[in-house]
């Protein structure tokens, strides 16, 4: 019995431990993270953002949905004609293109994308 509730407390502990690395990331961090990058990367996802179709509504998408950006994502959007002019709108945003550049960054397939299409 003392096996069965042990294995149990070690299951629940090391599953509480793996979930926590889940938790939301502050702006500031989402900042700090963004300026760790060569202004020439930034300029290079910049620019996948403004030429890639596939990467802008991806991006897009993921700040629509973010309870961070969404509010100012969505008013954009009502002032924009197209993507594109919503992914100029967002990269002209300090906070809003931080968080765009960081999503990029932070997810390995489009930031191969990103390079891939700046022909990195």
């Amino acid at each position: 019995m003392k096996k069965i509730v042990l294995s149990t407390l070690v299951l629940a502990f090391s599953t509480f431990a793996l979930s926590a690395q889940s938790f939301p990331v502050k702006t500031s961090d989402l900042t700090e993270s963004a300026s760790n990058l060569s202004s020439g990367q930034e300029k290079q996802i910049k620019n996948a953002l403004m030429n890639d179709k596939d990467l802008q509504s991806k991006t897009i998408d993921f700040l629509k949905s973010d309870p961070e950006t969404s509010k100012s994502v969505l008013d954009l959007a009502t002032k924009s004609s197209s993507n594109s002019d919503l992914m100029s709108s967002i990269l002209g945003n300090k906070s809003l293109a931080a968080h765009a550049i960081d999503y990029i960054t932070k997810n390995p397939k489009l930031l191969k994308q990103a390079l891939k299409f700046v022909g990195m």
